[in-house]
């Protein structure tokens, strides 16, 4: 399902001419590279980066350390705060940030004993911004493919045929 999901979303996005440009935090990149995979993909995927600590998120997103450690560096509004900064480094139509997910303590990378754990997206086109937060299960592997779903799955909702009006109108 993740891969026809994919193809499906990149195929969405070379038919409409949109791009898109990512900021990962938790991701630690697999989405860039998710939807990097697939040949058409470089017609619509315009870059990436990855800030997975909070001095990442500080030099390239301008979010300094008191505001990330109020917020959480994980949180929603984080991930608001990258998807909008994203046009400083990417020209696209759409921008996409994720943020969130498993907690570890410092003695072993394992999640803690919550069965859910939250993902933060936030979709930003000019004029128009998309929050969701997304419960996944407690398997990181497959918190990334049902986070990559949901990346797709609010494109495609976004752009398929009967959207594509409102989305030119927001240019």
């Amino acid at each position: 399902m993740l891969l026809k999901k994919i193809v499906s979303c990149v195929e969405m996005l070379k038919s409409k001419k949109y791009t898109i440009a990512l900021a990962e935090g938790i991701s630690n990149g697999s989405v860039f590279d998710a939807f990097a995979s697939f040949k058409p993909a470089d017609y619509c995927l315009t870059g990436g980066m990855i800030a997975s600590n909070n001095r990442m998120k500080e030099y390239f997103f301008g979010i300094p350390e008191d505001k990330l450690n109020y917020l959480g560096s994980e949180s929603p509004e984080v991930a608001e705060i990258m998807a909008h900064k994203l046009p400083k480094y990417f020209n696209a139509d759409i921008y996409i940030a994720i943020t969130g997910g498993a907690e570890f303590d410092s003695e072993s990378p394992v999640s803690n004993s919550s069965s859910e754990k939250p993902i933060n997206l936030h979709l930003y086109y000019p004029k128009q911004s998309i929050s969701k937060e997304i419960l996944l299960s407690d398997n990181e592997v497959f918190n990334m493919k049902e986070a990559i779903i949901a990346i797709c799955d609010s494109v495609i909702n976004k752009i398929r045929p009967e959207n594509s009006r409102e989305l030119e109108m927001a240019y």
